[in-house]
């Protein structure tokens, strides 16, 4: 575990006034356990699992070379809980469960679900669906 406060000053040394809030949650997160723990809790928009601990620490002290947005909207997803009317479940649904409809809905069809491709078409229509993926989906 963390030495309390160390991942906080660590970001905060290196985002100085900028600091945005998805960086300071998974600051406080790091400190709460480990930086390998609340990786494994972030999740990529395309589905490919989890960012590492080492892009964690990259984020922590603002030098990731990657698609800093991407990651920073996966952290807030994860870490800050946000949840809106889903119109193709017609129920709330959390950032992460969005972004993951979102990634079946920009792969093939799969006509052997018929809930899925309900989803597919009603994420494609919505306000929210990002058709084009991120520089780290691709």
């Amino acid at each position: 575990m963390s030495t309390p406060g160390r991942a906080i000053a660590r970001a905060r040394a290196a985002w100085g006034d900028a600091l945005p809030a998805a960086v300071e949650a998974l600051a406080a997160a790091c400190d709460a356990e480990s930086q390998g723990r609340v990786a494994a809790r972030i999740l990529r928009r395309d589905g490919r699992g989890a960012y590492s601990a080492t892009v964690i620490n990259q984020v922590l002290g603002r030098c990731y070379p990657g698609d800093l947005d991407a990651v920073l909207a996966a952290v807030a997803a994860a870490l800050i809980p946000d949840t809106w009317d889903c119109p193709g479940l017609g129920q709330p649904i959390t950032a992460d469960s969005c972004w993951d409809w979102q990634a079946k809905a920009r792969g093939p069809a799969a006509a052997t679900s018929s809930h899925r491709m309900h989803m597919r078409r009603a994420c494609q229509a919505c306000a929210r669906f990002h058709d084009t993926p991120s520089e780290e989906e691709r």
